[in-house]
């Protein structure tokens, strides 16, 4: 009885708390499933980038929202379809999740992009950059998802992203099925390096205790 009294010790001992968050409550989106149309998405980003609707292709159904370009560009290569604004609760952290279809050497992100005032109002905060990431694989739906905890500011748009580069090239960035919800912190149990060796030691004290007793 000691013995397992000690290894609960051990257990505790070694644990530490880091925050995370559970999204639990979903938040209505104006037309995030993209069937018959794109309104109550709008467009920021260089002109030579195109933002349309796609009857044709879609998951799980047809129909998606589309940034394209079909030439070179003169900035910096990319766009974005934003949302209606939100203004959540004090302290909610938002999180959206989102089906993508890449054709061509392009990224495509659906992310939080926060603004300085209620309303989407003053500066804002871009949260969703696909920076140096590696080109997403062509022709094929992903999902993805992308959480933002940054509750300091007080309103919010989903921003869809497609980084489709300068070049001549062809690209597009295909989103469909946008949902978004919110949640709040929650603390759950991790194990540190401190207490991975404190288990591995009262583990091996377990190990010795069964072997004298045999």
């Amino acid at each position: 009885m000691k013995l397992v009294t000690c290894l609960i010790l051990s257990w505790f001992v070694a644990g530490t708390y880091f925050p995370s968050v559970s999204y639990g409550q979903p938040i209505v989106l104006a037309n995030g499933a993209f069937d018959t149309d794109i309104i109550s998405w709008t467009f920021d980003g260089d002109p030579e980038i195109e933002l349309t609707w796609d009857a044709g292709l879609g998951d799980p159904s047809p129909g998606s929202l589309r940034l394209s370009k079909s030439g070179a560009v003169s900035g910096a290569g990319a766009a974005e379809a934003l949302s209606e604004c939100f203004d959540p609760p004090p302290g909610a952290a938002i999180q959206v999740r989102s089906r993508t279809l890449a054709q061509g050497s392009v990224r495509c992100r659906a992310y939080i992009s926060r603004y300085e005032g209620t309303g989407c109002t003053g500066d804002r905060l871009r949260l969703g950059g696909a920076g140096s990431a590696p080109f997403d694989p062509q022709d094929v739906w992903i999902g993805r998802e992308m959480g933002d905890s940054d509750s300091s500011r007080p309103s919010f748009r989903v921003a869809l992203l497609g980084v489709l580069g300068t070049s001549d090239d062809v690209g597009s960035c295909n989103f469909d099925s946008v949902v978004i919800s919110s949640g709040s912190p929650l603390e759950i149990p991790a194990m540190t390096d401190f207490g991975l060796a404190v288990l591995a030691v009262s583990l091996g004290a377990v190990g010795l205790w069964l072997m004298r007793r045999n």
